[in-house]
């Protein structure tokens, strides 16, 4: 079973999700270090060099890859499954959880951690605030459908959204919808 950590930039799938497989007693992947890894550049840089489009195509190996993991927890990045083909290649034996906040804590997030300014670029040529906004707009139906659970992080620590996952999961133990 994989267990894929959804949402958008900011909601803290890398944070939650390390900590949810230390408890699980899970292997933890983040598949956006994995492709930087693998290319031995930044994510800005991929955009930059060789365009979105290589990006997701790296994006795509990674998490076809990742999709054999038994007893794994994925973070991904927020764009990953807006390919239906990088959806399909999770979906069958994957549990979801969509990690949600509002805008501006998403946004406050993003301004404080400085490895977002420096590694991953901007999606559009708007402000911050519109970016996200715009990008919400797209993504949040793509992980309205597949989440099996969705899960507010405004208010909770990583240490208590972790354990609110594994709980979860002991339940569900299901493939996906």
């Amino acid at each position: 079973m994989i267990l894929v950590l959804i949402g958008l930039r900011g909601a803290g799938k890398t944070t939650v999700g390390r900590l949810a497989a230390e408890r699980l007693g899970w292997s933890f992947v983040d598949a956006d270090s994995l492709v930087v890894e693998r290319a031995g550049c930044s994510i800005r840089d991929i955009f930059e060099r060789e365009g979105e489009t290589r990006f997701r195509d790296l994006e795509a190996d990674v998490l076809r890859e990742l999709a054999s993991c038994d007893r794994c927890v994925v973070a991904v990045g927020g764009g990953a499954l807006d390919r239906p083909g990088n959806r399909r290649l999770l979906g069958p034996g994957a549990c979801f959880v969509w990690l949600t906040a509002p805008d501006a804590v998403l946004l406050e997030r993003m301004e404080g951690d400085p490895a977002n300014a420096a590694h991953r670029p901007p999606l559009t040529q708007n402000t911050p605030a519109a970016e996200l906004a715009v990008t919400r707009a797209r993504r949040e139906p793509i992980f309205r459908e597949l989440a099996d659970l969705e899960l507010s992080t405004e208010g909770r620590s990583p240490h208590q959204l972790a354990e609110r996952v594994a709980e979860w999961l002991s339940s569900c133990r299901r493939p996906h919808k």
